[in-house]
């Protein structure tokens, strides 16, 4: 994972392990806030995510997390970004962009336990989220349109198996 940062107690501090890359196969525990970026940025850009859900801390009914585009400036929580929603056992909709209502307020993830596909194009001003073959949001005036790409921690285990950047134009 050389080419990213944590930050869950400042600048690449993870002790208690919220980030782990097991047998290719990255692993959030969701058991503090923070996230994972990239060293780089990237501007006009196709983000494939192949995640899926584990576990949730006793009392906890909602999973949330997410995949921050576009962030920029210093590490820290948070830095200045855009965020993609993931959600799980909430009135919220996985894929949603910062305040863009999404096209359907129907969640379009999969079960606990089974893997979900998320696409974000991120080409110029234009940001679409497609989520398991559905576009929930579009958008044709982003804010942002370059930076880091940030994977939260906040409730919930997260995994991501699959992370492909593809270079759009």
């Amino acid at each position: 994972m050389s080419g990213f940062s944590f930050f869950p107690h400042g600048v690449n501090q993870d002790p208690k392990g919220v980030f782990k890359l097991i047998n290719g196969t990255l692993r959030i525990s969701g058991e503090e806030q923070g996230y994972l970026a990239t060293k780089a940025e990237y501007s006009n850009y196709r983000l494939i995510a192949e995640y899926k859900w584990g576990s949730l801390p006793a009392g906890q009914t909602e999973r949330d997390s997410g995949i921050f585009i576009h962030g920029q400036g210093p590490d820290r929580f948070f830095m200045a970004s855009t965020e993609c929603t993931l959600y799980s056992g909430s009135n919220w909709v996985s894929g949603q962009v910062g305040p863009v209502a999404p096209n359907s307020i129907k969640n379009r993830e999969n079960p606990i336990g089974e893997w979900n596909t998320l696409e974000i194009l991120s080409e110029g001003r234009r940001l679409q989220v497609t989520l398991n073959a559905h576009v929930v949001t579009e958008q044709t005036n982003a804010e942002r349109q370059s930076g880091k790409v940030l994977l939260q921690s906040r409730c919930g285990e997260v995994f991501f198996r699959r992370l492909e950047l593809q270079p759009v134009r």
